[in-house]
This record gives C-alpha cells, sequence and structure tokens, in this order.
C-alpha cells in the first residue's frame, strides 16, 4: 500500500509528478480537500518535518506522463475495487485531467509500471476533440491557457458513486464555428473509466435577463427577456463542488463559468446538475447568473473550488456590472461582490440571500480610475476560504479572501455587509507597497491550519502574495495571526524565507499535519517555475530541505 502526495496548487505542466510513502491517509475527492477549501489534510502520519528534512528519507519515487497541460488539481482516493488493480484489488488510484480533454487513472501501488490503468478521452465520448483556443471569443495567446483547452476546472468525485465528475470543453467537428465548442458534464466510472449511462451531457441554459449584451460593465434595460448561455464566449475554470441536498438525499453538482479571458461581454453561470443512473444529469430548476442584466461577474477565482457550508455557497465574482444598489438602475447584477447563494433543500436551485461588495466597486482613487470593473482591478481573482473555526464571538461564522489591490477580506458570512454598509474589515497585505503600478495582489487562495501547543489553540492563515510588475522581486508566503481581537493580525507576520516567483500567479499552498499537533505540520507550495517547496507550519521561515523540481513550466 502506498500514499499518494502531490502538490495541490495549481500550474501548467506537461507531466505529474506523485510523490508516495506508506499509507493512503485520506481521499483527496475535491479542490483543496474540502468543501471549506481550507487546503488541509490532517490525516498525515508518515511525512513529518523531521523525516522530510532527513537526507534520502523523502523524494520523488517516480513520474505519470501525460498528454496536454494540468491546470485542474489531481485527485485521489484509496482501496478502489477495480479489474485494472495490477496486483491485488482495491488499490489506490489518482487521478489527472489534461487540457487534451483526456482523464488518466494511475495504481499508486506500483511504482514499478507507472502506465495508467486506464485512459478516457472525454472529447470522443461527446463527439468531438478538444478546443483549439483560438476557436474561443476572444481567442487565447499564450499569456493564458494555451493551445488547448479540454478540462481545465478540477473535477470532484463521489466515493459512494465510485463515480468522478468532470467538465469537458469539446469541438464538435462539422458544426459552424458559432456552435462548434461546447461543454459536456461527464460521470466516469473511477473503478474502470466507463462513461455512466446516460452521459454525457450537453450543458445549456437560460435565465430571465437581457437578451442584448450591453457595454462592458453597464447595466441593460431590457426586461422579460431571456439570457443564453453561449459556450463559446466561457470558460470552465473554477473547480466543481458536489453537494448533497435535500431529504431524501440528493447529490447536486455545480460547475461555474467565466467570460473568456479578459472580456467582459459576456456573463458569469453557475449550472447545477442533479445524476443517476436511471435519469441521467437533471438541470436543477432554474440556473443561475451573476449578472443576468449587465455583463462579466465571472466565477474563476484562480481555479479555486466553489465553496460551501453545506446549505449555502459562497463565490466570489471578477469584474462586471454591479447595479444591485440602484446606481445606474436596480436590477440583479452582482459584478466585483461576494454572493451568498442559498440552496434550495428541495431541489438545488440557488437564490441570492445576501451579498458583499467592496465600497469601491464604483469609484477607486487615482491613478487607478473609476470603479474596480472598467480597470480589471476585481474582487474575485482569487478563492474563497470558509473558516471552520470561531475567530470572533460576535462573528463565529467568518470567510477570507482577497482582490487584485492588495486587500484581504474578512466577511461575516451571516451579514456580509452587502454594499457600503459597515463592510467587513479591510486590511492591507503590505502595509508599505511598491509604487501603485505594481502594488501586489492575490491571484491565488490561502489555506489554513489550527495547533494545538500546551493547551492553548493557534489559528494561522498562509496567503501567497502575486508581482503584477515581474521586474520587482518576488514575494514570500506570509503567515498571518487570527484572533477576537483583530481577525487578521498585520503585526504578527511571518514569512517564508523564500521569495516565490509570482509570475504568471502566486502559489495555492496547501497543508499536511498529523490533527492539531504542532510539531507535524507542512506547508506545501509551488511557485511558477514548477519547484516544490516544504516548510515547517512551526517556523514556516525556516525550509525543510532543497526544492524539488516537479516537470516543465
Amino acid at each position: 500500500m502506498s500514499s499518494l502526495r502531490f502538490s495541490l496548487s495549481l500550474c501548467f505542466l506537461a507531466g505529474v509528478l506523485v510523490l508516495l510513502t506508506s499509507a493512503v491517509a485520506q481521499d483527496v475527492t475535491t479542490w483543496h480537500n474540502d468543501v471549506w477549501r481550507t487546503g488541509r489534510q490532517l490525516a498525515e502520519t508518515t511525512l513529518t518535518p523531521a523525516l522530510v528534512g532527513t537526507n534520502n528519507a523523502f523524494g520523488w519515487l517516480w513520474k505519470y506522463s501525460v498528454q496536454g497541460a494540468v491546470y485542474a488539481q489531481p485527485l485521489a482516493v484509496k482501496t478502489v475495487a477495480s479489474s485494472h488493480c495490477r496486483h491485488s484489488t482495491p488499490c489506490n488510484m489518482v487521478f489527472i485531467a489534461t487540457e487534451q480533454d483526456l482523464l488518466y487513472a494511475f495504481d499508486a501501488d506500483d511504482a514499478s509500471n507507472t502506465a495508467p490503468l486506464w485512459v478516457t478521452d472525454l472529447a470522443a465520448k461527446a463527439g468531438g476533440t478538444f478546443v483549439d483556443c483560438s476557436y474561443l471569443v476572444p481567442p487565447c495567446h499564450p499569456g493564458v491557457i494555451y493551445p488547448a483547452i479540454g478540462v481545465t476546472g478540477t473535477p470532484v468525485i463521489d466515493r459512494m458513486a465510485n463515480a468522478i465528475y468532470v467538465v469537458s470543453a469539446v469541438f464538435l467537428i462539422g458544426n459552424s464555428p458559432s456552435s462548434a465548442v461546447q461543454y459536456y458534464l461527464h460521470a466516469i466510472d473511477i473503478r474502470d473509466g466507463t462513461e455512466e449511462a446516460h452521459s454525457p451531457q450537453l450543458m445549456n441554459a437560460q435565465v430571465p435577463g437581457a437578451d442584448v449584451t450591453p457595454d462592458a460593465c453597464a447595466t441593460s434595460a431590457e426586461q422579460g427577456t431571456m439570457l443564453t448561455f453561449e459556450p463559446t464566449y466561457h470558460l470552465q475554470r473554477a473547480g466543481l463542488l458536489l453537494l448533497n441536498v435535500g431529504s431524501p438525499s440528493t447529490d447536486v453538482v455545480y460547475v461555474a463559468f467565466t467570460p473568456v479571458f479578459d472580456d467582459e461581454k459576456r456573463n458569469g453561470w453557475i449550472l447545477g446538475y442533479t445524476y443517476n443512473t436511471t435519469n441521467g444529469f437533471v438541470p436543477v430548476p432554474q440556473q443561475f447568473s451573476t449578472t443576468p442584466y449587465g455583463t462579466g461577474g465571472g466565477i474563476w477565482e484562480a481555479g479555486a473550488g466553489l465553496a460551501s457550508d453545506g446549505s449555502n455557497i459562497f463565490v466570489a465574482t471578477g469584474n462586471g456590472t454591479f447595479d444591485v444598489s440602484g446606481v445606474p438602475i436596480t436590477r440583479t447584477d452582482y459584478g466585483d461582490s461576494m454572493i451568498k447563494l442559498a440552496v434550495n433543500s428541495s431541489n438545488g436551485t440557488l437564490t441570492v440571500s445576501d451579498y458583499f461588495t467592496p465600497i469601491d466597486v464604483l469609484d477607486y482613487p487615482p491613478p487607478h480610475g473609476p470603479g474596480l470593473c472598467n480597470k480589471d482591478e476585481d474582487f474575485g481573482s482569487g478563492g474563497i476560504l470558509l473558516m471552520p473555526d470561531s475567530i470572533m464571538p460576535t462573528h463565529p461564522h467568518l470567510l477570507i479572501s482577497a482582490d487584485k489591490q492588495s486587500y484581504l477580506y474578512v466577511v461575516d458570512r451571516d451579514t456580509p455587509g452587502q454594499f457600503n454598509n459597515g463592510g467587513p474589515v479591510q486590511h492591507p497585505l503590505l502595509p508599505a507597497s511598491p509604487p501603485p503600478n505594481s502594488v501586489p495582489g492575490y491571484w491565488s487562495s490561502p489555506a489554513y491550519w489550527k495547533y494545538s501547543n500546551q493547551g492553548t489553540d493557534y489559528l494561522r492563515l498562509y496567503y501567497g502574495v502575486d508581482e503584477t510588475n515581474p521586474t520587482i522581486a518576488p514575494w514570500p508566503i506570509t503567515m498571518y495571526s487570527l484572533d477576537s481581537t483583530d481577525p487578521i493580525s498585520t503585526s504578527n507576520l511571518v514569512t517564508t524565507s523564500t521569495l516565490f516567483c509570482g509570475a504568471p500567479h502566486a502559489p495555492t499552498p496547501s497543508i499536511s499535519a498529523n490533527g492539531a499537533s504542532q510539531t507535524t505540520g507542512i506547508l506545501w507550495a509551488i511557485e511558477s517555475s514548477n519547484t516544490l517547496r516544504l516548510r515547517p507550519l512551526y517556523g514556516v521561515s525556516q525550509h525543510l530541505r532543497a526544492p524539488l523540481p516537479v516537470g516543465p513550466s
């Protein structure tokens, strides 16, 4: 039996490398380990700082070779009863999806044979091939996901059903360019890679809104029409969410979309589907758009998964029309906002129950000019972390996110503050900032850990910063202390001695530990040069060992 240990950071790889030790600790079925998106793996008993820091006790055992870039986080499950296991069943499996619409399963127990257990061509299952990204609107360029678009968002695994849900971008050969790019939701059996019954599902949606797209960041005066989801103009970047709703129990797969790259002429979407082998995928009664009468409001969150507390879904939108406050007219467009979506317990439909929008969404001071949307200084540049532990007695349920302005937001999930209504606590992450044109921002997501020492609990947040000007020195990962008097203490910062390269984006760190044991925590992070770095969580300014290369960038 072997244990799968791999980076949970988002990176561009031609191959994926996996670390193994003596026993699988726990399944990794979703982005950043849980639906709170904490990045914690707290069942680690083997990979301790002492072991990892010992010469020749830790390192790469073997590599997986895959075709296509990997933007989706690898997932792993233990003890899969499969006839494809080479030596004995059950075996441990790791799943990797690529931008060429290929889904791989590898046997983690067989270091002598790195051939996949199975490979599924998702595009072929839908009758097409992966998408040449020049067919998207607007077309891609080498500075973004390039040159192929296939699986971008991290899939999610339903362990009870032995199914992995994954979204593929597909080019349908023979169709006109305007309809050739489509998105399909697949249910794949993790045991053998076969498509489940009545799968895949072509993804489409309509909601009440404006059928004529207004100018970027503007509001349409139209009413009584329908807004249609247009795949060619959208990218599926955020990690999928599998949520159990209702009674009797029903699982819903939620899939988020963003306008392609920096285009603000389309909208953010969340599409929800239930699945069973009798009826296949069934859409929830009403799908959701973040800006039905406007533009933008994309949900990309630097690839983070949609966050949930079980009853609500929390998303951060990037750019887009914001008019809920009545400027210029009252509509339901939530650009540059955190949206709290209540999940209907009978059918999985999403409705806005509350929101938070930064006070500068309509007017940001010089030199940036008016409005976050018009200046691409959006709030939703990274993911949302829901705090699983209470920090402040008066605000027991918090979430944390950040933006491109170098602000970290601490928001009360129960009463987020809406727009210009007291709002959250806003923390400049670097009090002494470089010049305005190179102020660090956040295109990443944090990790969280609570550890104990002599009966006292310590709550820590770990965040990696980006540098918008690549000529400026890179930045460290910062550890913040969380306490009841100041949710994010800026007076007791600890930083890594390593300066992580932030071009194009900073690392999204992950954590392994044996529960709350202080001496067992390790901070894992990959920088843009595809170098793995490890730090002890107690003493994060130190390093455990020399960095490890993880593949071509």
